[in-house]
């Protein structure tokens, strides 16, 4: 039965070209605006190398400086390694805790050589950045914590410096390299890591403690040696241990700020999850999640609903066309059920045909625009991994088709069903 049902509806297809050629891009311009919002959703915020544990991390970024004696007065900042080492590496609930600071821009060479190369990105990380996050090592290995406390200059490359700058993969590893025309130990090298990665991106990664400004502690400086250039990842064991976690971490933030005689550091209801850090904007708060979630279902529903009415003025054009057929089948002894089940089968054909159609036009948009679609907060195009696309992406991408069948056509079926026979086969009303 269901197979004659597809004949129908594949005949009506092809009698109505027009008809159908509206039904099937209505449904197509929904479905793939709304793969492309899941899609990039879910590479912005799904875990994925090195950020493989997204789910359990809390994330500290930007702090305020405050005076004691008047509140009024504040400096928004990050945090200081005093900060860090006084407040967060004693944390005890947490699986690893650990700092870096983004550093930007480097100029890589190899010493005797006119060979260089711009790196976009450098971050100076403590040991604890390769527990917190899993890279992809092709060769060598990360530093370690001996290396990190003693200042040694090592340092970890990318798979694309490593081939620009340095022959390949394994040659790489023990070759002498100029960061910034300070002489670094090539340790490891890493799969090169995806923009959207943004707390762990770069294209080398160095100690700290190789840079004697950064890793000077001074807490008779302006703001008691709060505030500085860092910002903070504290991996859980688990999700169910975010509120111990965040509790241990006010008792710590306490009794550092009752240490500080003239300012105490506000971290302003940190740490954050991974997604309400993307919305924490420079440390004044940011758009409230529930908003955010209000905001796409709106915009989700929106698209849902233009090609719903489309396709509902189709519908209901082509049974007006055919209630004399209808009218038959009814006189035939064709019930109810059965004339509305046929109806949402022929449109659920036409609903499918547009969501393939969707499906494949999404993967051109995030191809042909990803130029705005995939930009990165770290400046240029973030690339699309196939981990980054899951099957449940098509399972939703398919749930919103049948929602637009039944939206569709199921409530003119069920209007047009409740004409008498006599007035279907005068097409009346």
């Amino acid at each position: 039965m269901i197979k004659t049902y597809f004949k129908q509806a594949w005949m009506l297809v092809s009698e109505n070209k027009l008809l159908s050629i509206l039904s099937i891009a209505g449904t197509a311009l929904a479905i793939s605006i709304i793969m492309v919002i899941i899609i990039l959703l879910r590479a912005k915020t799904a875990d994925c190398e090195p950020e493989v544990y997204r789910s359990r991390m809390l994330y500290v970024k930007w702090t305020a400086i405050v005076a004691k004696a008047d509140s009024a007065v504040k400096s928004r900042n990050m945090l200081s390694l005093y900060d860090v080492r006084e407040a967060f590496y004693p944390l005890q609930i947490p699986e690893a805790v650990s700092a870096n600071y983004s550093y930007g821009e480097v100029l890589l060479s190899v010493p005797g050589m006119d060979e260089e190369v711009n790196c976009d990105m450098m971050l100076y990380t403590d040991a604890a950045f390769w527990r917190v996050n899993a890279f992809g090592f092709l060769a060598g290995k990360a530093y370690d914590q001996a290396t990190v406390d003693a200042g040694l200059k090592q340092a970890v490359v990318s798979e694309s410096v490593a081939r620009a700058l340095l022959g390949g993969v394994e040659q790489a590893v023990g070759r002498l390299i100029h960061v910034n025309f300070v002489t670094y130990t090539v340790c490891g090298v890493v799969r090169d890591v995806n923009k959207f990665a943004e707390w762990s991106y770069a294209q080398v990664w160095i100690p700290y403690t190789t840079n004697s400004e950064l890793a000077r502690i001074n807490p008779k400086a302006w703001g008691d040696g709060h505030g500085g250039r860092f910002r903070c990842q504290i991996l859980a064991r688990s999700r169910a241990d975010f509120p111990a976690i965040r509790q241990e971490l006010t008792a710590t933030m306490h009794r550092m700020n009752d240490a500080s005689p003239d300012y105490y550091l506000d971290i302003m209801e940190q740490p954050d999850d991974f997604l309400h850090q993307l919305l924490h904007d420079m440390g004044v708060g940011g758009e409230p999640f529930a908003s955010v979630i209000l905001r796409y279902t709106l915009i989700i529903f929106v698209v849902l609903l233009v090609p719903g009415i489309n396709l509902f003025g189709i519908t209901q054009t082509r049974l007006r066309k055919r209630m004399s057929e209808i009218g038959v089948r009814k006189a035939f002894g064709g019930t109810k059920n059965g004339l509305i089940y046929q109806i949402l089968v022929e449109n659920f054909l036409l609903t499918i045909l547009g969501g393939a159609v969707g499906l494949l036009f999404s993967y051109l948009c995030i191809g042909m625009m990803s130029g705005w679609l995939l930009a990165s907060s770290l400046g240029g195009v973030a690339t699309m991994s196939t981990s980054m696309i899951s099957p449940w992406i098509f399972l939703v991408a398919l749930l919103f088709c049948l929602v637009l069948n039944l939206l569709s056509a199921g409530i003119p079926a069920w209007r047009i069903m409740r004409t008498t026979i006599s007035h279907a086969l005068n097409e009346k009303r």
